[in-house]
């Protein structure tokens, strides 16, 4: 089990996108590579049945699917970003694939 995504690492596939928001951004190439091994890791494993953005996991706090061992361990994540998870998941909205939880009530 990786260390890749707070209280979800026991049930997530983390993949690492090299690149930031700012000086050196996602490519078009690189969407492209997420969408074609998201298509085949679904194919491959049926079960798979989210797909997020490290920024994303912390809407997954209250979820069932959280769990975490160190209670006060968070951390805030930028990647891939709002607008790079769009673009995967606009070519992806023929597979069954859920986001995050909506946001949590104040």
């Amino acid at each position: 089990m990786a260390r890749h995504v707070v209280g979800l690492n026991h049930l997530a596939i983390g993949v690492e996108n090299v690149g930031d928001n700012g000086r050196f951004p996602l490519t078009a190439a690189q969407r492209a590579a997420n969408v074609a091994l998201v298509r085949h890791l679904v194919a491959r494993f049926p079960g798979i049945t989210h797909l997020i953005g490290h920024h994303e996991y912390l809407a997954f706090e209250a979820h069932p699917y959280f769990q975490e061992r160190e209670p006060d361990y968070r951390t805030r994540k930028g990647d891939p970003g709002p607008a790079f998870m769009q673009a995967v998941r606009a070519e992806l909205q023929d597979l069954p694939l859920a986001g995050p939880p909506p946001p949590r009530a104040p």
